[in-house]
């Protein structure tokens, strides 16, 4: 199950682990076997590939692992992807005149998408969950306040050197 824990729902950006995707796992010598079952029967056929391949390539580097069979259960698409992963077909072949190419692209996609989510929830973790103080930002002009640097300034174009905007009236 370890290995599974690295294979993620591509849109949800969890473990199929921890979504409980994981149906049964039969381990036999070199031999390792497991069901996934979606929660629904009409997930997108691409996305339900996408996470049977993951599966099948995370079981395979396991070391001492010789054969791996990963069985898609109770999806409308099940017969097809499940043939087609075990023939070695591509996304494409299996599903010939219907799909527009591999999934290399939507793989990539769903990652950036899956790190920049993960970014903004880092970004938007309380500071107390860091166990450390809170480091201020510097920001653009950023330096000690006086009343001489609270005020607006103007680059003069003549001397190139910075002034306060003065004030008529």
């Amino acid at each position: 199950m370890a290995a599974l824990a690295g294979v993620r729902d591509p849109e949800l950006d969890e473990s199929v682990t921890e979504l409980g995707f994981v149906d049964g796992v039969i381990v036999s010598g070199g031999r390792v076997e497991v069901s996934l079952r979606l929660p629904t029967y009409f997930c997108a056929p691409n996305f339900a590939w996408l996470m049977v391949d993951d599966a099948h390539a995370a079981l395979s580097a396991i070391p001492g692992v010789r054969e791996v069979l990963v069985r898609l259960v109770d999806h409308f698409a099940a017969d097809e992807i499940n043939a087609g992963l075990r023939g070695g077909q591509g996304f494409e072949a299996t599903f010939a005149g219907l799909a527009d190419g591999e999934l290399d692209a939507l793989r990539e996609t769903f990652r950036r998408k899956a790190l920049a989510a993960r970014q903004d929830r880092m970004c938007r973790m309380p500071w107390v969950t860091c166990h450390r103080a809170p480091t201020p930002t510097p920001t653009c002009g950023a330096g000690p306040s006086s009343a001489s640097t609270s005020r607006p300034r103007r680059r003069s174009s003549s001397t190139g050197r910075v002034r306060p905007f003065r004030r008529n009236g």
